[in-house]
């Protein structure tokens, strides 16, 4: 039997300034990993929506339409939307800023409007009109509204998993960068 020498790699010897040299020059790729992990993480906490009642008292006779604007909003409403008081009701209109809701038969006056609606955490009541068909017919008073967070949503799962993936595919590269000099 013949025996052919195996060619065997030589080992690098590491060294606590060889290690900080190498990181240092892979620092770009580092902060770039990071950067895209942190702008990653603030979009799943911008997908994070929070579930809000709002209560308007006094309602005028005659009112079958609500309009309520609010502010800090991002653009953010949307359903889906749970119809309160009346039970049921049509949010056409709704999103963005806005709450619209309309319902049948009209308020007999002095009843309490409320529905349900998502945006993200933080937005206020700005203003807002009881509507007969469509036609305003009083402003609401910001004293009449009640706006309560019912409870808040988790970023969905894909975010989690793309916020993992990405810095392991850092943690990675840096590794091998360093190792192999």
């Amino acid at each position: 039997m013949i025996s052919l020498p195996i060619a065997q790699k030589k080992r690098k010897s590491w060294t606590a300034s060889t290690m900080i040299s190498r990181l240092v020059r892979n620092m770009p790729v580092l902060l770039a990993s990071l950067a895209c992990t942190l702008l990653l993480a603030q979009s799943a906490h911008a997908q994070a929506l929070v579930n809000y009642d709002v209560q308007v008292a006094n309602a005028p006779s005659g009112a079958n339409d609500i309009e309520l604007v609010f502010t800090f909003t991002g653009g953010s409403i949307q359903g889906p939307y749970t119809a309160v008081n009346p039970p049921v009701q049509n949010f056409a209109g709704s999103g963005a800023n806005m709450l619209v809701a309309s319902w049948t038969p009209a308020f007999v006056g002095g009843e309490t409007y409320e529905g349900q609606f998502w945006a993200i955490p933080g937005i206020q009541f700005n203003s807002g009109d009881w509507t007969a068909d469509g036609n305003s017919i009083k402003d609401i008073s910001p004293a009449d509204v009640t706006l309560t967070t019912l409870s808040s949503s988790v970023p969905e799962p894909s975010s989690m998993a793309l916020m993992g993936t990405s810095l392991l595919a850092a943690a990675f590269g840096l590794r091998r960068r360093i190792c192999n000099g």
